[in-house]
């Protein structure tokens, strides 16, 4: 956001629905993390001002703003599911950002100036979004992975440490039983003979 790259006269484009997206998607169903971000998005997009700082929130507001509706039903959902969803989510933001552009050339009246910059710009911006959430993506899930992996190996690690404390309590408890049924045995001889002496 801070180095947005310039499009035509004042609009400019930048990668910031990416984290954004993630971010809420990848909080669940806690909805106060995505609503932070987004807000702490939409002042920094004010103060830097210029002819488009309306047109950019609304921008960012439509591009980020359908992420809330899949909170509660992501986290059951597979890795390929949130996947998928995102990449779509990512689409869908450069598809705002492309309306947002011919937005503000209506309003600045340069609809007859369209370059082929802008156009590379704008193929550029969106390679770059698609690129930039697959590779989050990937990555977040890996994460995920790599983190229910690690608590699965410290539950396995966990009840390997039980199993062995209730073989030694087993083999503990075991011998002193063994040696009070010996004595018990020798005891019962032992009255058994003076019944037969008397």
């Amino acid at each position: 956001m801070a180095y947005p790259v310039y499009v035509m006269g004042n609009f400019h484009g930048d990668l910031r629905s990416i984290p954004l997206i993630v971010l809420i998607i990848y909080s669940y169903e806690y909805i106060l993390p995505g609503i932070i971000a987004l807000a702490a998005a939409i002042i920094y997009c004010l103060c830097m001002g210029g002819d488009d700082v309306f047109l950019s929130t609304a921008t960012l507001l439509l591009s980020v703003g359908p992420c809330f509706f899949f909170l509660k039903s992501l986290r059951k959902k597979q890795a390929a599911r949130r996947m998928l969803i995102c990449m779509n989510l990512s689409i869908y933001s450069v598809i705002v950002f492309i309306l947002s552009f011919f937005v503000y050339l209506e309003i600045n009246s340069y609809t007859n100036e369209i370059h082929s910059d802008c156009i590379f710009i704008i193929s550029i911006l969106a390679a770059a979004s698609f690129i930039g959430m697959g590779v989050s993506i990937l990555l977040k899930e890996h994460f995920i992975e790599t983190a229910y992996l690690k608590n699965e190996l410290e539950r396995s690690e966990k009840l390997k440490i039980v199993s062995q404390i209730a073989a030694s309590v087993a083999h503990e408890v075991r011998n002193p039983l063994t040696v009070v049924k010996g004595f018990l045995q020798l005891l019962k001889e032992s009255v058994d003979d003076k019944k037969r002496i008397t």
